[in-house]
């Protein structure tokens, strides 16, 4: 099959079939038409070379406007007529740009062969935003081996100016590109390595102190928003990480001669190391009333409405880690207007007033245990393979009853619980 001349009428008029087919233009050398059965038309170009007959594609109408595809054609047939082979020119640039490519192509192989087998989707989608954000309009057209501790101070200078503390994380992000970059041999140094970051950051040390406790907890019991009371309380009293809490299922609320425990596999933690936090019986009940007033939607404690890009259909998910700490702000916002005195807190400050109140009134050697951290001694994590769980839930049992005694008024001088001979409090 063939046709005289090419036009966009023509090839819009040109009909899939059931199988793909060909069509030869006359008034191009060379040009092939490819009919796909789904209607998608490609260009090939076929030539000789070393009286060998080949062919390489060319583009995709209308992906490629018909003007692109003239000239690509045109280009073909320049190199041919001047003894080139297009499709080994084609194969050597490819390999060219693999073996150096831009920035921008290099950041997602980044992102698909090292961040998202490794780290957290939450994380992965933080890297994605900063390059889109800050490392393509700085440096993504760039070859990567032409990128030069210039081009890097250039940026996290300008990003330093105003935010200092994002510049730290895009530098971060920046030198985790290039090393890995430097283990694939595309590159033999990193050119952010020596890099300092600008700007100085601290440890977090914010926790609540039990006056603070008392206030918050009479505050949100007295009609703040459910989800945030209920979620801030659970964080409070179990010292899981906030993205921990909001995510729960009833699936993972397991039920024990000796009460009630919250069960994560590895999968769900941070460390990737299994957790399980006792639920004292203040915390049971927050659950409790959870279930009983009917919030729990398809096993998730925190159901949230989400409407899908693709299809616009609603479907019910866990409440997100933005929308939590949007909340808090709003909490704190309300606890200001009602002159309650309580300093500025975020979601994850709760989990370290959780542990250090647990060590103040007895408890710190099980505070690592509750905040599921990995022991780094070989003894506890080689040989010492016992999971402390009486000691857990001990220590987050007297946790609360510490807050119950505060709220009912009673002296902040609490006296470790003593453990008998049977293992009771």
């Amino acid at each position: 099959m063939n046709i005289e001349k090419l036009t966009d009428s023509k090839l819009r008029s040109l009909k899939p079939q059931n199988k793909r087919y060909r069509i030869t233009v006359k008034s191009h050398q060379g040009l092939i038409l490819v009919i796909e059965p789904s209607g998608k038309i490609k260009f090939s170009f076929r030539y000789k070379s070393n009286n060998s007959r080949r062919e390489i594609t060319l583009g995709s109408y209308p992906s490629k406007s018909l003007k692109e595809l003239n000239k690509l054609h045109a280009d073909m047939l320049e190199r041919v007529e001047n003894g080139a082979d297009p499709l080994l020119m084609k194969e050597e640039q490819k390999q060219a740009d693999d073996n150096d490519p831009l920035f921008s192509v290099f950041c997602e192989r980044y992102l698909e062969e090292y961040a998202e087998p490794k780290l957290k989707p939450k994380t992965v989608a933080e890297y994605r935003r900063q390059i889109d954000k800050h490392l393509f309009p700085a440096m993504g057209k760039m070859k990567l081996s032409k990128i030069t501790f210039r081009q890097i101070d250039k940026l996290i200078t300008s990003l330093a100016k105003d935010k200092p503390i994002l510049a730290n994380r895009v530098l971060a992000l920046t030198k985790g590109v290039f090393t890995f970059a430097v283990k694939k041999r595309l590159i033999q140094q990193n050119p952010a390595a020596l890099y300092e970051p600008p700007a100085k950051e601290r440890p977090k040390d914010r926790y609540l102190s039990m006056d603070e406790i008392k206030a918050l907890w009479l505050f949100m019991t007295e009609g703040a928003d459910r989800d945030c009371s209920d979620a801030v309380k659970l964080i409070l009293l179990t010292g899981c990480r906030p993205g921990e809490i909001i995510n729960l299922t009833m699936k993972e609320i397991d039920e024990r001669a000796d009460g009630k425990w919250v069960a994560l596999s590895a999968d769900r933690t941070k460390n990737k190391q299994p957790h399980q936090a006792y639920l004292s019986p203040l915390a049971a009940e927050i659950i409790q009333k959870r279930l009983d007033d009917g919030l729990v939607i398809d096993s998730l404690l925190f159901p949230a409405e989400s409407t899908s890009r693709k299809t616009g259909k609603m479907r019910i998910v866990s409440m997100r880690g933005d929308v939590l700490t949007h909340k808090v702000t709003r909490l704190l916002r309300d606890l200001k207007g009602a002159g309650i005195e309580v300093e500025k807190f975020a979601a994850h400050d709760l989990r370290r007033t959780c542990a250090t109140h647990v060590a103040r009134i007895g408890y710190a050697a099980t505070v690592p245990e509750i905040l599921n951290h990995k022991q780094r001694s070989v003894t506890r994590a080689v040989y010492d393979q016992y999971d402390r769980l009486p000691e857990i839930r001990r220590a987050l049992e007297a946790w609360s009853l510490t807050i119950e005694r505060e709220l009912r008024g009673c002296a902040d001088n609490v006296v470790p619980m003593t453990v008998g001979q049977n293992g009771d409090i």
